[in-house]
């Protein structure tokens, strides 16, 4: 009885530090994801986020259920969690959430922003190139190439 009681002390306790963990995961794909980028370069970020997030997100996904079983099977066997324990798994599920919605926006909105950035792109693309040109050309010059 004294092990079954220590059990049930330490599950809440191991399912919060795991839930902790998923919460923080889920919380930084989110902020990726549900930021509108403003620039090409915010653009190329979230772009890369996107290319890499699948695997990742299947691993955050198992990671999640995860931490919702426990919190199920603590349930369901009435261990008893805290309140402070209840809102950490409360406050996972609404990130969860969110964390799927903005993937969803993201995903609708990606071709309209990835023609907007490529037009921004092809602006700022002939001003680099003369910028480059200038700096190319100063390089050459015969002060700079005089061995003296």
């Amino acid at each position: 009885m004294q092990c079954l009681r220590v059990i049930a002390q330490l599950l809440p306790e191991i399912a919060s530090l795991r839930n902790t963990s998923v919460n923080q995961q889920v919380t930084d794909a989110h902020d990726i994801a549900a930021h509108e980028p403003f620039n090409v370069a915010e653009f190329h970020r979230l772009c890369t986020f996107l290319e890499g997030f699948e695997e990742r997100m299947i691993e955050i996904t198992q990671s999640h259920i995860f931490a919702s079983e426990m919190y199920k099977l603590l349930g369901e066997f009435n261990i008893r969690t805290t309140e402070r324990q209840q809102t950490e798994h409360f406050m996972l599920e609404q990130s969860w959430q969110a964390l799927l919605d903005a993937l969803e926006t993201c995903e609708d909105t990606h071709k309209s922003r990835k023609a907007q950035f490529i037009k921004e792109l092809a602006k700022l693309v002939p001003k680099l190139n003369e910028r480059t040109d200038k700096v190319r050309m100063s390089l050459e010059h015969d002060m700079i190439r005089s061995p003296e």
